[in-house]
Formats: structure tokens, sequence, C-alpha cells
């Protein structure tokens, strides 16, 4: 048997088809495809394992260099790409809509602490950008209003 031998195009247009089809998948689908690589994963033995986390350890370090160069080159390109998968929309249009203040408190956006795009997980609505601490507090909250106003009548209670 040959080898096909790939242009960087037709190597760039597969894996293009490839997340295009992920991207298709129902939630069925998603699940099956993770259980699936699960128990692949189960299977292995420790020994196996353990060769797998040699490699990977191996490879990160080797191409640390490559990986840097590629971030600084894509990093914004990605973001771009994962927020629009994520969410349906531009990363950039959100920015417009939603400014670049948290909407929950009112800082404005660091370089080093960037806003997040905060969203509903039942509609997948997004609700706004908000800073990492109200997203990460809202969250622990269960992002409801009852998660949020239990907290509050905890503090008012306990706090003055």
């Amino acid at each position: 048997m040959t080898k096909r031998v790939s242009t960087p195009e037709q190597k760039a247009r597969s894996k293009e088809l490839a997340r295009e089809r992920r991207a298709n998948l129902t939630p069925e689908q998603k699940a099956r495809r993770a259980e699936l690589a699960r128990n692949q994963w189960a299977k292995r033995t420790p020994e196996q394992a353990a060769v797998c986390k040699a490699k990977r350890s191996a490879y990160y370090t080797d191409n640390k260099d490559k990986a840097k160069a590629y971030s600084a080159a894509n990093g914004n390109r990605q973001v771009e790409l994962t927020h629009l998968r994520l969410y349906g929309v531009g990363l950039q249009e959100t920015i417009d809509k939603f400014g670049t203040i948290c909407n929950c408190c009112g800082t404005a956006c660091k370089s080093t602490q960037p806003l997040h795009t905060d969203h509903c997980h039942e509609t997948g609505v997004i609700r706004g950008r908000i800073c990492g601490e109200r997203n990460r507090a809202i969250g622990l909250c269960g992002d409801t209003v009852e998660g949020l106003e239990q907290a509050i009548k905890y503090l008012r209670g306990n706090h003055g």
C-alpha cells in the first residue's frame, strides 16, 4: 500500500472538514464519542499509561518553543475561532456589543485579566462580559438567581 502525499493546503482542508464534522455532531453523538474515548483510556495498563505520559511530557518539552511561536502568531485567531464555535458570534462582535468594562462590577478590562463572556448554560445566550472573579462567583452559586439570593441572605444574616 502506498502512502498518500498531501499538500499543506490539503491537510488544512482535511482538518477544517474534521472540525466541521465534529461541530455538527448531536449531543448524543458527542457523548458516545466521549464514552468510547474514556473506555479506550481505561483499558490501558499502568505501564502503557506511564509510557503515554512520558511521551506527552517529552513532546511538550521538545516543542515548547514551537508552541510559543505558534501561540504568538495565532493566539488571537484561535481565541476568535473558539468564541465563534462556542457562542455563534465572534469575540470582536461581543466586545463591540458589551464593551471592555465588566458588566457586573464596572472594572476595566486588563490585558493580564481579560473579561469572560458570560452566557446562560441552558439557552447559550450571551449575557455580557464580566471579570473572572464575578464569573467564578456566579458559577459557584449555580448560575441561578436563587443561588445568589441564598448567598445574599447568608451575608445579611451573618454579617450585619
